[in-house]
C-alpha cells in the first residue's frame, strides 16, 4: 500500500482517538458534578433526619375548641390533654389517634366577642351552644382540621431547620477553606473537621431541643365507657360536674351516632329500590325507554344544613352513589357564621368524595368567615362572577345579610336587599349561565321572570317547591338538608324531615331534565320521590299562534298570485 493510501486511514484513526479522548474528558468532568449532587442530597437528607424530631415535637397551632379560642401543641406523652383552666383538665389516651406515641396539649382560652355583628348576649350564647354541639357530634372533623394545621407547622419548621443547618455547614466549610488558603493548615482536613464538628453540634443541639416525655398515666373515668371519650380522665372541679352530667352527655352522643348510623343503613337498603325514571337510558341512574341525553350532568343539591353535622356522611353517600358530576350547596351551612362553626363546613367537606367539585353560595345565616372557610377547603364560592364547573356555567352571589337569632339581620357588606336584587338581575342578564344559584328565591325573581336566567336554584324557605315556571324562566327550591326547625338548635337527631335533591341537566340542549327528592324522616327512614320533570323556560322569540297562521295564509296567497 502506498503512502498516499495510508493517509486517509491515519486521519480517520486520529479522528477516532480525538473523539474518544474528548468523551473521556467529558465523562471525567461530569463525574465530579454527579458526586457533588449526590453529596448534596445526602447532606440534605441527614439535615432533615436531624431536625425532624424537633420539628414534630415543637409543632403548634391556634384554632378553636367549640366556641373557644384554643392553642394546640404536640407533645410526646401519648395523651390528648385539654386544659380548661380553673375547671381542671380532660385527658384522653392518644393511642389509635396519633402515631409514634405523640400527644397534644390543648390550652382552651376565652370565647371571642364577635365584632361588627351586633346582637345580644343571648345571641352569642345560642351560637356558642351550636358550636359545642357541632364539636361533640362530629369531633372527627375538628380533629382532622387541627391535624392538618399541625402538619403544616411541622413542615414549615422542618424546612427552616434544614436551611439553618445547611447554612451552618456551608459557613463552617467556608471558614475552614479560608484558613487553609492562608497556609496555616491543610485545606482539606479542616473542611472535613469543620463539617463533622458542625454536624455533631447540630445533632447535639437538636437532641437537647426535643422535649422528650414519658407516656402519661391516665386513670380513666368509668362513666365514659362506650362513648367517644372512653378512657378519658377528668380532673379538678370539672370532675364533680362530670359525675353528674357525663351520663347525659354520653346518652346524647350515643343517640346521635345511633340515629345517623340508622339513616345511612336505611339509605343503603332503599337505594336499589329507588325510582329510576323513564327518561334516561344508560348511566348510573338507568331508565327503560328513551335514550339518554348525549351529555347529561348529575347534580346533588343541598341547602340549609345549619350545622347538622350528622347529615354530612349521608350527603357524602348520595354524592358518591349517584356518581354525581357536581355538588351544590345553597347556603346556610352554619347557624350564625361564627369562626367556631367552621367545623360545620369541615364536616361536610371531609365527608364528600374528593373527586367531585362543590359549589357554595353564602346564605343569610352564614358570614364572610364561612365564605373564607369554604374557599380554604377547596369549594368554588359564587360571589358575583360566572364560573365554569363540571361543564356548566353557574352564576350566583352571597346573601348580603347575616342573621343572628333572635336579634335579626346585619348587613355585613353594607348592601341592602333592593340593591342586591338589582345586582343579581344585572349579573344574570349579562351572563350566559346554565344555572342561577341564589339562597333566597325572592332575590332572584326579577332575573328569572324576565328570562335573564332560564333556571334558578334556591333554598332558604325550608320547604320544597318543585320546578315551576316563573315568568319566562323556571325556579326550583329545595328544603332544609339539616332538618332545621325554626327556633330550634339543629345538631342531634332530626327535628323535622331533612331533604336533598338530585338534578339531571342536559349540557347539550342546556335544559334541566328532571329532579328527584331524597327525604330523611325523624324516625331515620329514607324515601325517594318519583322523578319530577322540569318545565322548560319560555323560548327566546315567542310567536302568537294566530299571527303565525295569518302569515302562513298570506304566504300561500302570494305564491298563488305569483307576486313578490
Amino acid at each position: 500500500m502506498t503512502v498516499s493510501g495510508l493517509r486517509p486511514r491515519l486521519r480517520a484513526g486520529l479522528r477516532i482517538l480525538r473523539s474518544r479522548a474528548l468523551s473521556s474528558r467529558v465523562l471525567r468532568s461530569r463525574a465530579p458534578r454527579m458526586r457533588t449532587v449526590l453529596r448534596s442530597l445526602v447532606v440534605l437528607v441527614c439535615c432533615l433526619v436531624i431536625v425532624l424530631p424537633w420539628a414534630v415535637l415543637t409543632a403548634q397551632t391556634d384554632s378553636t375548641f367549640g366556641p373557644h379560642e384554643a392553642h394546640y401543641a404536640v407533645t410526646a406523652d401519648a395523651a390528648i390533654d385539654v386544659d380548661l383552666g380553673p375547671l381542671g383538665t380532660v385527658v384522653i389516651p392518644a393511642d389509635g389517634l396519633l402515631p409514634l406515641g405523640l400527644g397534644v396539649h390543648v390550652r382552651v382560652g376565652e370565647i371571642p366577642v364577635e365584632s361588627g355583628v351586633g346582637g345580644s348576649t343571648i345571641d352569642a350564647l345560642g351560637g356558642d351552644l351550636t358550636a359545642y354541639l357541632a364539636l361533640f357530634t362530629d369531633p372527627g372533623a375538628h380533629v382532622r382540621t387541627v391535624a392538618i394545621a399541625l402538619g403544616q407547622d411541622m413542615a414549615l419548621r422542618a424546612t427552616v431547620g434544614v436551611l439553618v443547618l445547611v447554612a451552618l455547614i456551608l459557613g463552617g466549610r467556608a471558614l475552614a477553606g479560608a484558613a487553609g488558603r492562608t497556609g496555616l493548615v491543610s485545606a482539606r482536613r479542616p473542611r472535613l473537621r469543620a463539617g463533622a464538628a458542625t454536624a455533631g453540634l447540630a445533632m447535639l443541639g437538636g437532641a437537647l431541643l426535643v422535649p422528650f416525655e414519658p407516656p402519661r398515666t391516665i386513670e380513666s373515668d368509668p362513666v365514659f365507657i362506650g362513648t367517644p371519650l372512653a378512657g378519658a380522665q377528668v380532673t379538678g372541679r370539672l370532675g364533680g360536674v362530670v359525675d353528674e352530667a357525663a351520663q347525659a352527655a354520653a346518652d346524647v352522643i350515643r343517640e346521635n351516632d345511633e340515629f345517623y348510623s340508622s339513616v345511612r343503613g336505611n339509605l343503603a337498603a332503599a337505594w336499589p329500590q329507588r325510582p329510576t325514571g323513564a327518561r334516561l337510558g344508560a348511566g348510573p341512574l338507568r331508565g327503560l325507554e328513551n335514550p339518554a341525553p348525549t351529555d347529561l350532568a348529575t347534580i346533588v343539591w343541598t341547602s340549609d344544613i345549619h350545622c347538622q353535622t350528622g347529615m354530612s356522611r349521608v350527603v357524602g353517600d348520595v354524592v358518591a352513589w349517584t356518581d354525581a358530576d357536581l355538588h351544590i350547596d345553597g347556603g346556610d351551612i352554619t347557624m350564625t357564621g361564627t369562626d367556631a362553626e367552621n367545623v360545620c363546613v369541615d364536616s361536610l367537606a371531609q365527608a364528600l368524595p374528593g373527586d367531585v367539585p362543590t359549589v357554595f353560595v353564602k346564605g343569610n345565616h352564614d358570614s364572610q368567615d364561612t365564605v373564607q372557610r369554604a374557599q380554604e377547603v377547596g369549594w368554588t364560592v359564587l360571589d358575583g362572577e360566572p364560573v365554569e364547573v363540571a361543564g356548566l356555567t353557574l352564576a350566583g352571589a352571597g346573601d348580603p345579610r347575616r342573621t343572628v337569632f333572635p336579634s335579626g339581620d346585619v348587613l355585613e357588606t353594607g348592601e341592602d336587599i333592593p340593591a342586591f336584587t338589582d345586582r343579581v338581575t344585572q349579573m344574570a342578564c349579562a351572563a350566559d349561565e346554565d344555572l342561577l344559584v341564589i339562597h333566597d328565591p325572592r332575590h332572584a325573581e326579577p332575573a328569572i321572570s324576565q328570562g335573564c336566567a332560564d333556571y334558578g336554584l334556591h333554598g332558604h324557605w325550608h320547604r320544597r317547591v318543585e320546578p315551576e315556571r316563573l315568568g319566562d324562566g323556571v325556579r326550583s327550591v329545595g328544603s332544609t338538608t339539616g332538618g332545621a326547625l325554626a327556633d330550634a338548635l339543629t345538631p342531634g337527631p332530626l327535628k323535622m324531615p331533612a331533604e336533598m335533591s338530585v338534578l339531571r341537566y342536559d349540557r347539550t340542549t342546556r335544559q334541566l331534565v328532571d329532579v328527584q327528592y331524597i327525604t330523611v324522616g325523624m324516625d331515620a327512614s329514607v324515601q325517594f320521590s318519583p322523578w319530577v320533570a322540569a318545565p322548560q323556560p319560555a323560548p327566546i322569540v315567542q310567536v302568537d299562534p294566530e299571527e303565525s297562521e295569518d302569515e302562513s295564509e298570506a304566504g300561500s296567497t302570494t305564491e298563488a298570485d305569483g307576486s313578490t
